[in-house]
């Protein structure tokens, strides 16, 4: 927890890398739930998927806590229950072809399983003008929709950057 903290301190001072916002895919709909704690004032909590789909084959999928910010963008939580996968994707008819393995949790399975290489077809209806892949992706039976309202994208992308810098010299 202290490492990942670490690391996203040093990511928001370092130079940001670009996050194409057109590649940003979030599961609809969220489920808002009010949290109180002792410490602070009760605060409205989603259980999000956002997936990163990079023109250049590359797929990121975030899970973990996100809440709205005071101007009303969406914030990752990265201490609550964050997780990041990674991978590749590529066009197969009427599907997307999606290889992945997580390569960051804050709670591991003691199985091991995180570790090894999940392959999946998504299926998707494909954007009908832009740069965007597609309107709609449908994971065995969950909607995800294009994602507009991410706060601070490029810090997200910094700390993917990380995480597979991290992951390959692990290997």
């Amino acid at each position: 927890m202290k490492r990942l903290l670490l690391t996203i301190i040093v990511l928001l001072i370092s130079p940001a890398s670009a996050l194409d916002s057109t590649s940003l895919y979030i599961n609809d709909p969220l489920k808002w739930e009010l949290v109180r704690r002792p410490d602070r004032p009760g605060k409205k909590f989603a259980l999000g998927h956002i997936l990163v789909i990079s023109p250049n084959g590359d797929l990121a999928e975030i899970s973990g806590s996100l809440y709205r910010t005071d101007k009303g963008l969406l914030q990752i939580s990265y201490s609550e229950g964050f997780s990041l996968s990674s991978g590749t994707w590529e066009k197969a008819g009427q599907h997307l072809s999606v290889r992945t393995r997580t390569i960051h949790s804050s709670a591991k399975r003691l199985d091991g399983t995180d570790q090894q290489y999940k392959e999946m077809l998504w299926s998707y209806v494909p954007f009908r003008k832009g740069d965007r892949l597609a309107e709609r992706i449908n994971i065995s039976g969950v909607r995800y929709i294009p994602l507009r309202n991410l706060n601070d994208p490029n810090a997200l992308a910094e700390l993917i950057r990380f995480c597979r810098k991290e992951a390959e010299a692990s290997k």
